[in-house]
């Protein structure tokens, strides 16, 4: 309670902030300006010197938009003349005389000296915005002892008008009395701005860590236009804008008074709706769109600030009807038979009460007493209509969050139970998977000890092999069989399936091969029927283990000069080899003929397989490639196949390299295809060039 006590002196002196506006100037001297003013007609071009001889009325009425009064609204120019007297109390001093507000743009001139001017006028027209204006008289200027003469050539649009209490005074209490009046009429409304960016950045937040609640954006967006639109009472200061640079002042109009009130308008609808968890029907979806895309259209159409403030009325009226069919909405909800709904409308009546409040003593000051220099009490309001929305979305997320706070905390005892029961689970697996990576890397290195090059130079071959697991261990092999430096065979085999049970049957069938394979060179048999008892012992040896295995085997035989070689193959469904012949410049797949194909897998029992030979003669510089299907059948990220044409061009441009070289190119060829694609198989490739 007696925190309560000590608040209330500071808010009094708040509100007594808010109508100290509302004072007349209190210098010791001033000579009062109201009833002195006169006007005449004029035109764009007319000069100082044509001011004292046109023909003077004497201006009656000092309120609001008086000048659009007696000369409407679209452009018209006038001179304004005021004549003063110097009272001893002021002789010999440099003097100020200020006009509250003068709308649209002026240039004043004291005894044909020109001292200052607000706003722009020509082609490029710009208003004088919402502050005070102020024009120093130097004493120089002033005629001490006769009468003084004030001409203000006057550009005449939108809400024309030259406000009363105006005054000459002292240089410091004129410039004092000016910074008062500018606050509250422009300055003052920067205040809000802050508070609004506040609101937008917390609501952009909330609705990034929910972006459920559409409410937090639309409260969001709405905060953001209002910031765009409260810049219209010190537009002027922009650095930006108008004849700063940047941004014209027509377009700055549009921007400020018109594309962002349609916004405040739009998003206020949407955020009513959201609030109250309702929907809109279809029909009032394609109405406001339409309505502000005719708002929008028409703003954007217009070609200068007449045009503008002649659609003005209408674009009010028409976004008017929506705000006002939204308010009419809330108030019927207020008496719905569902309680959630009476209680989101009721909660929206009371923190918009200040707006329409506000609004109301605005419409009275405004419009029912003229009067302009008071600030817009309606922005206060709609600051506080604000501030209550801000306060309530806030200790609704606090309640919410202190409502997952103490669900965390009986989260935490339960997970804190079957934390400690997983982490003795996942130490155990975290055992059993490091002895796995070990047994891995263990069956890895065996691999690679059991497939590997061989461990001389071989006469007439340079040869080069890559040997890439799809993951630690593989289910390619290959194998080269030599007697000291004379090459008589080569396997290249690869199982199904990845992983450890591929790689295991890789080492079983490994030790078949080369049995089989050594024995049938030794006896000079076809090395189709070595293959095909390669099959029937493997079928034997894995037993009920399902992996089979395609591959080729290579019988090389070389001629008593050594220059020339043969070679013949058996294919079990593998991918056919790839072979550069130098003599012809050109590159073959090594194709069975049709009626002599080989048929079948090694290792499928209960399937007749049978198998065919193929024979070809490599010469110096030819190059035979073999690989895998890893190599040919990998994908790039649109799922399309390496395939053969670039290897075939790689080994037609690689005829003078070395084999490691063109290895090295085939590689890099499959890498920059496949991009950020995973790798998708086991790939063996080896090059073998014939010296």
């Amino acid at each position: 309670m007696c925190r309560t006590k000590r608040l209330v002196p500071v808010f009094v002196f708040l509100i007594s902030l808010l109508f100290s506006s509302c004072r007349d100037i209190d210098a010791e001297y001033k000579i009062s300006m109201d009833d002195t003013f006169y006007w005449a007609l004029c035109n764009e071009e007319s000069t100082i010197e044509d001011a004292p001889f046109a023909i003077y009325n004497h201006l009656e009425n000092m309120e609001y938009h008086n000048l659009e009064n007696l000369f409407g609204n679209e452009g018209q120019y006038i001179w304004l003349r005021a004549r003063f007297k110097i009272p001893d109390e002021l002789k010999d001093q440099n003097l100020s005389m200020v006009i509250p507000y003068l709308h649209f743009a002026d240039e004043l001139y004291l005894n044909n000296h020109f001292i200052d001017s607000y706003g722009f006028m020509g082609e490029q027209i710009q208003d004088a915005g919402y502050k005070a204006q102020i024009f120093d008289f130097p004493k120089e200027f002033l005629n001490q002892e006769e009468i003084n003469t004030i001409f203000i050539k006057v550009l005449v649009l939108g809400k024309a008008t030259i406000s009363d209490k105006i005054y000459i005074t002292t240089r410091d209490e004129g410039w004092a009395y000016s910074d008062i009046r500018s606050f509250w009429q422009s300055l003052f409304y920067m205040l809000f701005e802050g508070a609004l960016f506040a609101s937008m950045v917390v609501f952009i937040l909330f609705f990034i860590t929910n972006t459920k609640e559409k409410g937090y954006l639309y409260f969001s967006l709405l905060c953001f236009c209002s910031i765009i639109f409260f810049s219209n009472f010190f537009l002027n200061d922009l650095p930006f804008v108008g004849f700063h640079g940047g941004i014209s002042f027509l377009t700055s109009i549009k921007i400020v008074r018109g594309y962002s009130f349609y916004g405040m308008v739009y998003f206020f609808v949407y955020f009513v709706f959201a609030f109250m968890k309702l929907k809109h029907r279809i029909i009032e979806q394609i109405l406001r769109h339409v309505s502000l895309v005719i708002c929008i259209i028409l703003t954007a159409t217009a070609k200068d600030y007449v045009a503008l403030m002649k659609v003005c009325p209408y674009i009010v009226i028409l976004l008017g009807i929506d705000v006002l069919l939204t308010v009419c909405y809330i108030i019927i909800k207020a008496f719905s038979p569902y309680a959630h709904e009476r209680k989101y409308a009721f909660l929206l009546l009371i923190t918009l009460s200040p707006l329409f409040l506000s609004f109301t003593i605005d419409a009275v000051v405004k419009l029912g007493l003229d009067d302009m220099q008071t600030f817009y009490f309606s922005l206060v309001g709609y600051q506080f209509s604000i501030l209550s929305i801000f306060v309530y979305f806030c200790v609704n997320y606090r309640k919410a969050s202190a409502r997952l706070e103490y669900l965390n905390t009986e989260l935490e005892n339960e997970v804190m139970i079957q934390t400690k029961q997983l982490t003795k689970a996942n130490e155990s697996l975290e055992n059993e998977i490091a002895t796995t990576r070990n047994d891995l890397r263990t069956a890895a290195v065996v691999q690679k000890k059991l497939f590997h090059l061989p461990e001389v130079q071989i006469e007439h071959w340079d040869i080069a092999v890559s040997y890439e697991p799809y993951s630690i261990v593989s289910g390619d092999l290959f194998n080269f069989y030599n007697v000291n430096d004379t090459l008589y065979g080569v396997s290249i085999f690869d199982t199904s399936g990845h992983g450890v049970a591929a790689s295991l049957v890789t080492m079983l069938a490994e030790n078949v091969i080369q049995q089989i394979f050594s024995e049938g060179y030794l006896f000079g048999e076809d090395v189709a029927n070595t293959l095909s008892r390669i099959n029937d012992r493997f079928i034997v040896s894995k037993g009920d283990i399902e992996n089979y295995m395609t591959g080729l085997l290579l019988n090389l035989r070389e001629f008593e000069d050594k220059k020339e070689c043969v070679v013949s193959i058996a294919n079990a469904g593998h991918p056919y080899p790839e072979l550069y012949i130098a003599a012809e410049n050109r590159v073959e797949e090594i194709l069975p003929e049709i009626e002599n194909a080989g048929v079948g897998p090694v290792g499928i029992e209960g399937i007749e397989s049978h198998y065919s030979s193929i024979d070809f003669i490599m010469k110096e510089n030819d190059i035979l490639l073999l690989f895998t299907d890893g190599l040919t059948e990998a994908v790039n990220p649109n799922r399309l196949e390496f395939g053969r044409n670039k290897i075939e061009q790689i080994l037609k441009d690689s005829k003078d390299d070395v084999a490691d070289v063109i290895l090295k190119k085939i590689k890099l060829a499959q890498k920059l295809h496949m991009g950020t694609a995973p790798m998708g198989d086991d790939t063996t490739i080896i090059v073998m060039k014939r010296k």
